[in-house]
């Protein structure tokens, strides 16, 4: 009798799963992960390694293979998520700076007039002001958004 086919199943194919799947691939086995397990199948259950296993075990008989997820093979795959994740981390980043830049000049007199947000032009002006001979509190604000306003700018200026 000869051997059955086999697919090994692997959950976060392209994430955490992707050495695993590399592994599994060059050992000279089909690789895919189960399209179907969202939050609303582990609704009420939780969530596990254990649990996940056997959930997803159970359920891939019964799944159209054609639905499967299978990773692509070329290398150059992983550099474009990795430049795909720092490219979301610094519009995180941004989006951090604009917003922490925006309460700051909105709730400390450093003579920004802040009624709408932020326009490119008012982060340029803040990121080139000077230090000025003022009390503490508005001397350490002003340096602050003088740092946000350099890294919003570094970070590519657009906030809209």
């Amino acid at each position: 009798m000869g051997q059955q086919p086999s697919l090994v199943v692997v959950e976060g194919i392209g994430s955490y799963g992707a050495g695993l799947s590399d592994r599994v691939l060059l050992a000279g086995f089909p690789v895919a992960e189960l399209s179907t397990m969202g939050s609303a199948d582990r609704r009420g259950v939780g969530k596990t390694d254990d649990l996940d296993a056997a959930r997803i075990a159970r359920s891939v008989p019964s799944v159209d293979v054609d639905r499967l997820h299978r990773p692509r093979a070329d290398g150059s795959r992983a550099a474009m998520r990795a430049l795909v994740v720092a490219r979301e981390q610094m519009t995180c980043e941004r989006t951090r700076a604009v917003n922490s830049l925006t309460a700051l000049v909105r709730t400390v007199e450093l003579g920004v007039d802040l009624r709408k947000s932020l326009p490119c032009s008012q982060i340029t002006a803040i990121a080139t002001w000077r230090t000025r001979s003022e009390d503490a509190t508005a001397a350490t604000c002003r340096a602050e958004a003088v740092r946000l306003a350099k890294r919003i700018r570094g970070a590519r200026c657009g906030v809209g």
